[in-house]
């Protein structure tokens, strides 16, 4: 076994206390459990904190706004975004003062989720719905015909997508009564939907067990390490 520094040791055994108070929480809630998830939270929050600072805060407000006041000069375009940047930043601090001052903080949650918004929805459009109908109508395109090659496993999955995603989208389509032909398509879907939820149920438990093999794989490398 190659040799540990005392350091080592150390930090490892805080980590295997802080595992085993995490745990304890199986058995019930206590103060030990209590203690792991405040540091936890605690480590994580300052974390992140120094993140934004460093890659956010300082490279796209700070530096600028440097350069802005110790005459170096910045292009009318980046003295304009720093100036609204600071307004908006300390609209979003009176928050903390309350008042009629916070309400200015609503003008800047406004542009925050306006600009989130603008970048998010055609990101999730391209990702989630253009790329999905893509690989449907090349998966359609790519289905023998006629069917008497519906034995192969290509094919056969080719068709189970197609059916599947044609009758989720019947079940979600309200504007019509859910009776005869349609109603049968919609309750096909349901069975897909069920499908789909329960192996993504399935594949949640798997990556929760993962971490929790994980975990004590751990402890043990640790028991080694000590004795």
């Amino acid at each position: 076994m190659p040799e540990v520094s005392y350091v080592q040791v150390i930090w490892t055994t805080l980590a295997v206390f802080f595992t085993l108070f995490i745990f304890s929480f199986l058995y019930k809630d206590n103060p030990l459990y209590k203690i792991a998830e405040h540091v936890v939270v605690g480590v994580s929050n300052g974390y992140w904190m120094i993140l934004l600072f460093r890659d956010t805060f300082k490279p796209l407000w700070l530096d600028p706004a440097w350069n802005l006041v110790s005459g170096k000069g910045l292009s009318a375009e980046l003295t304009i975004f720093v100036l609204v940047n600071l307004v908006f930043s300390v609209f979003m601090l009176l928050r903390l003062v309350g008042g009629n001052a916070a309400l200015l903080s609503r003008w800047a949650m406004a542009v925050v989720l306006g600009v989130s918004a603008g970048v998010l929805i055609p990101l999730s459009v391209q990702t989630y719905m253009y790329e999905q109908l893509k690989g449907n109508v090349l998966t359609f395109g790519a289905f023998p015909f006629p069917f008497v090659s519906v034995v192969s496993q290509t094919a056969f999955n080719n068709l189970l997508i197609i059916v599947g995603s044609l009758s989720g989208l019947a079940y979600f389509f309200f504007s019509k009564e859910h009776k005869g032909v349609f109603g049968g398509t919609a309750k096909l879907g349901i069975w897909f939907l069920m499908i789909g939820f329960g192996a993504t149920f399935g594949y949640t438990v798997m990556g929760r067990l993962s971490l929790l093999i994980g975990r004590i794989e751990f402890l043990r490398d640790w028991l080694n390490m000590i004795f």
